[in-house]
This record gives structure tokens, C-alpha cells and sequence, in this order.
């Protein structure tokens, strides 16, 4: 049983479209899944799943944030991996966005 949820620095609820299981047959992104970051602080908004075409899905989930320092910061305090988007116009050489993974997984 794996479980995932939505990264703790995002304060919004999520609509992702993810390939899923249903029955034994894989879907591949015709559904758009809602998840929400849950209020209840015993469970620390972790949802439990033994989808495996589900948790690869969503591994693949990425989003961009424009670059500043506190976004930058809120990612770091929640530890957060994160990479850096180079602008292509300006010869890759100055950070135009913060590239991250939407979920967290433990498998």
C-alpha cells in the first residue's frame, strides 16, 4: 500500500488529470482527480492507495512556480525537492521559474 499526498508548501486543492486503474484495466488520463490537503492533523493529509498506475502517475505530476525568494524559501522550509527553469531567451542564464513534483509518494 502506497501513500501520497499533496505537497505541503501548496495551500490549494489540486485537480489533476492521472492515469488510474479500473478493474484490471489501465485508464490513461481521461479523469481529473480532485485531492484536497486534509485539515485533520492525525492523518497529515496522507491518502492510501494500492494503485500502482495511480502512484506512477502521479510521480509524473510537475509544476513551475515564477521564481522569487519567497517561494524559493517556502520550498526549502518544507523540504521540498526542487529544480531550476532556465529562460532559453536568456541564453539559460537566469532562473525564470522553480520546477517541483505536485505530490509526495512513499511507496
Amino acid at each position: 500500500m502506497a501513500k501520497f499526498r499533496i505537497q505541503r508548501f501548496l495551500k490549494r486543492d489540486i485537480v489533476a488529470r492521472v492515469n488510474y486503474t479500473n478493474g484490471n484495466v489501465a485508464v490513461s488520463q481521461r479523469k481529473l482527480f480532485e485531492f484536497y490537503p486534509s485539515g485533520k492533523a492525525e492523518d497529515g493529509g496522507w491518502y492510501e492507495t494500492s494503485d500502482q498506475v495511480l502512484i506512477d502517475s502521479l510521480k509524473l505530476q510537475v509544476e513551475q512556480l515564477p521564481y522569487s525568494p519567497q517561494n524559493e524559501a517556502g520550498l526549502k522550509r518544507d523540504g521540498v525537492d526542487y529544480s531550476y527553469a532556465y529562460c532559453p531567451s536568456c541564453g539559460n542564464k537566469r532562473v525564470r521559474k522553480l520546477e517541483y513534483h505536485l505530490f509526495e509518494v512513499i511507496d
